[in-house]
């Protein structure tokens, strides 16, 4: 996002640009970015929101129903912010409200973050439910999962505010397109590094949240094929049968929403352990932004399926 905001973006001779890129690529990133992007968040945001009243009315006695619930607000959140990005796609859009789009970017993060945690802390208490069912469920409380829940939005939305304060909005002439833009940059170098740490800082998160959402559905699968030749055989009763049910259904529902968070974010993670490991190494993020964008909306439609 550095990059974003201290150099300006071109377009073609027929938008008023410099021809840094032609009409082909900027239609289809238009298209992509602007369009696709915006109509596959809109999707996200329909399904979370009826995801929301649903857990709603569940009640909340439950921890999985309490961070879904979480998980849904926070995708909610993220598919808004991704329609807000994908209406500033359009390069002259961009040029006009850098400020506007650096802030966002910002709450986009913030929202894949909180998800990708939430997602974590889901698919490790289901792992943890089927290794060791009667002690985790002592552990794991109603109440113990909302404060989890807040501790990691608390967490995650403490980090946006480096970002915000080791920046200015400064007036700028662009000699290539003859105008002046409000850009964002760094006060000093003690507010360049802030906000690298806040950088690192997301990334750390991402890649833990990552790992721990790859292990635990590893684990869940290997543990589940063990368990379950032994559950058909000691459950008996319909009240067992029913119950067993249930947890399958809630385990499957588990294992898909990791899948698609693993395949979404495998490039995402990919760029962020280089940005941790490659001094120098920056990525504008467009294709995370996708990714995070379908599976905002392709997690919805699993819940309501099961």
């Amino acid at each position: 996002m550095a990059n974003l905001t201290e150099r300006p973006l071109f377009t073609d001779k027929v938008n008023t640009f410099d021809p840094l890129i032609d009409a082909d690529v900027y239609f289809w990133f238009t298209l992509v970015h602007g369009i696709i992007q915006g109509l596959v968040s809109l999707l996200g945001i329909i399904f979370n929101s009826v995801n929301i009243i649903v857990y709603s009315k569940m009640g909340q006695g439950d921890s999985v129903n309490i961070a879904l619930l979480a998980l849904s607000l926070a995708e909610l959140g993220g598919s808004v912010v991704l329609l807000l990005i994908s209406c500033f796609s359009v390069p002259e859009l961009a040029l006009g409200y850098l400020p506007v789009v650096y802030m966002i970017s910002w709450l986009h993060i913030i929202f894949s973050r909180i998800a990708s945690c939430l997602t974590a802390f889901v698919t490790l208490e289901r792992y943890l439910c089927v290794a060791i069912p009667l002690k985790v469920k002592a552990f794991i409380t109603p109440g113990r999962s909302r404060a989890i829940v807040t501790v990691i939005f608390a967490g995650v939305i403490s980090t946006l505010f480096p970002p915000c304060f080791s920046r200015k909005i400064e007036s700028i002439m662009i000699p290539e397109t003859n105008r002046t833009m409000l850009m964002f940059i760094s006060k000093d170098q003690n507010s360049k590094s802030m906000e690298n740490i806040a950088v690192t800082v997301n990334n750390l998160a991402l890649l833990m949240a990552f790992a721990v959402v790859l292990f635990s559905t590893v684990l869940l699968v290997i543990t589940l094929r063990k368990n379950s030749k032994w559950r058909s055989e000691v459950t008996s009763s319909s009240r067992g049968d029913l119950s067993s049910t249930r947890d399958q259904k809630v385990i499957k529902m588990i294992t898909l929403i990791a899948g698609i968070f693993i395949v979404s974010y495998l490039p995402v993670v990919a760029a962020a352990a280089a940005m941790l490991s490659v001094p120098g190494y920056s990525v504008e993020g467009e294709p995370g932004k996708s990714l995070s964008c379908w599976k905002a909306s392709t997690q919805p439609p699993v819940y309501s399926s099961i």
